[in-house]
């Protein structure tokens, strides 16, 4: 028995235990993985593509970037005197414009029976609109493979409880050996919520995309990506702006000039961000590591 709890939790167990966190990681990718063809990247609108990536409000912002950038609502700025100086921005119709023609911006088009600051788009009526427009495309890309089904989030649940049973029962089977030989590692205990981190950050049990629907959005910036910079650097791109906005959110598209007016009224928020809580760069967890 001595002979046993030395061989697990000796020296070796330091290099076993992460080993044995990146075999569980890949086996569960290997297992939720499903090979798809992948839809071209203008498959779908761009307020669908903001729904794969993040919440009802990046949706919606989408929405009021795609009704600014035609014409169809207007921006208007005010410098505002104080200790700190800022803008103070407002929304509303623009003149002459017609209105959209359905769906969320036309319930936007709605809300804007009067001048409306950006803040009152996210207190209001319009948020019933938004998050039904955020299922509606849900469903459409669940069709597609993109987000998961009801059977493959119960599936992803296992599978990550399965892989965290096995590494972590194995890992404090570990540490409860060096306890009992009287050198329990300190190392070995701090790996063991690493671990944990590790494991949900890789298969992602609460992100409503699919590992294709993740392999997509890098997909979706490898298009796009040098169209941005060519935008930043003011030279012609031919890039879609409201197909970026939903791939990049704010941060990435903020730093060209062009689009200032909208970014001062809507600047980043971590609710922009990717699905599960990730910034508005687009490029943190579900957003990236596409499998």
């Amino acid at each position: 028995m001595n002979e046993f709890l030395h061989i697990i939790s000796g020296p070796q167990s330091l290099v076993i235990f992460p080993l044995l966190t990146a075999c569980g990681i890949i086996a569960g990718r290997r297992i939720l993985k499903r090979e798809r063809p992948l839809p071209a990247p203008e498959a779908f609108p761009p307020e669908t593509v903001a729904a794969l990536r993040g919440d009802w409000q990046l949706v919606l912002k989408t929405a009021l970037f795609r009704l600014w950038r035609q014409g169809i609502i207007e921006i208007l700025q005010e410098e505002r005197e104080s200790r700190f100086r800022n803008r103070t921005s407002e929304l509303r119709r623009a003149e002459g414009a017609l209105p959209p023609a359905e769906g969320l911006e036309m319930a936007v088009w709605q809300f804007l029976e009067k001048p409306r600051s950006p803040e009152d788009f996210f207190s209001s009526r319009l948020s019933t609109h938004a998050e039904a427009s955020l299922r509606q495309a849900r469903a459409e890309l669940e069709q597609w493979g993109l987000t998961k089904s009801d059977e493959e989030r119960r599936r992803t649940w296992i599978v990550f409880a399965a892989v965290c049973a096995v590494v972590l029962g194995i890992g404090t089977l570990q540490f409860v050996a060096g306890i009992a030989l009287d050198r329990p590692s300190a190392r070995l205990f701090t790996m063991l919520p690493l671990s944990l981190l590790a494991i949900s950050f890789f298969l992602k049990p609460t992100s409503p995309a699919t590992p294709l629907g993740r392999r997509y959005l890098v997909d979706l910036r490898m298009h796009y990506g040098s169209q941005v910079e060519a935008e930043r650097r003011n030279e012609a791109s031919g890039i879609g702006p409201v197909y970026a906005y939903a791939t990049f959110g704010t941060t990435v598209m903020a730093a060209t000039l062009l689009y200032g007016p909208f970014f001062d009224a809507f600047p980043a928020a971590s609710n922009d961000g990717c699905s599960g809580g990730d910034s508005d760069s687009g490029c943190g967890g579900d957003c990236g590591g596409g499998d």
